[in-house]
Formats: C-alpha cells, structure tokens, sequence
C-alpha cells in the first residue's frame, strides 16, 4: 500500500460530521475555487488533503493551522493586508457537498499523466466526490450522487 494511503484507509466506516475548505483571501475576495479538503468525522478524527510541490497529493490527520492566527506583530499584518491569506471555511452546509452524517465506505488513488499520486476519488454512502491537486492548486473536481436503484445511470456528477 503507497505511504498516507493507510492514513485514509483508516476513516473507512466513519461518519462525517463537518466539511471544510482552506481557500485563500486577498482584499476581502474569497477565492472558493482552489483549496485543500478537510472532513471531520465522528470522534473528532480529521482527514485533511491537500498537494505540495506541484502535483504531489498530501494527506494528513491533523487539521489545518493557520500559521497567522491571534495577534499580528506589524510586519505581518502589513504582509496580511497586502497578499491575503488562507483562511478555514466551513462548507459543511454547501450543497452539493458531502453529506453530513453518511459514513465513508470507499476510496481510489488517482495518478496523473506522470504517474504521481495525484487525488483520491472519496465514496460515501450515496456520493462520490473527487479530490485532485494539480500545478500547486487542490480542486474538488466533482460530487457524484449515488442512487440505489436498478436504473442504468445510477449516478448524476455536479461540477
């Protein structure tokens, strides 16, 4: 098994509880396009993905940091207010997201075109959602609904 893919295979089974999104603000404009994916599941357990250097998928079980949380010296609110910063958004209320309270049953490793380990494709009781870091930016691709009917399309993918 490739190394942080037992750190997921852990969460199997879980619950979520909330759903959250590190996105990145500049001037009072959130940018809620990019941004790494942090799922709380019951018993306060946290998977957080994300990408480092370039294309590289992160996975952790800790949650994000803000490294300018409390008080700022002037040097960093200065640089705060001239370049943003990243900033925890809940997005455990979006819709379509995951949906809180389904259990995560299942996961994919997903490589990209140089055969670096680039996202995870997340199932949980009726969704699918798809997690990709690309060019140093992490992206919820999709959100696949899941029905449990005998119909040929049992799955309806929202961008």
């Amino acid at each position: 098994m490739q190394p942080g893919l037992a750190t997921v295979e852990a969460f199997l089974g879980r619950k979520v509880v909330r759903v959250f999104r590190i996105f990145y603000e500049c001037h009072g404009e959130l940018d809620d396009t990019v941004g790494d994916l942090e799922i709380e599941f019951e018993g306060g357990k946290t998977l957080h993905l994300g990408g480092r250097v370039g294309e590289h998928l992160y996975v952790c079980t800790t949650p994000w940091v803000d490294p300018f949380a409390g008080e700022l010296d002037a040097e960093n609110l200065d640089y705060v207010r001239e370049y943003g910063r990243f900033v925890r958004t809940d997005c455990s209320e979006l819709r379509p997201f995951i949906p809180l309270g389904q259990a995560f049953v299942g996961f994919r490793l997903l490589r990209n075109r140089f055969d670096i380990a680039a996202g995870l494709e997340l199932e949980f009781q009726t969704t699918v959602v798809v997690f990709i870091h690309e060019c140093d930016e992490s992206y919820v691709m999709s959100v696949c609904l899941l029905y449990t009917s005998d119909a040929a399309d049992d799955m309806q993918c929202v961008d």
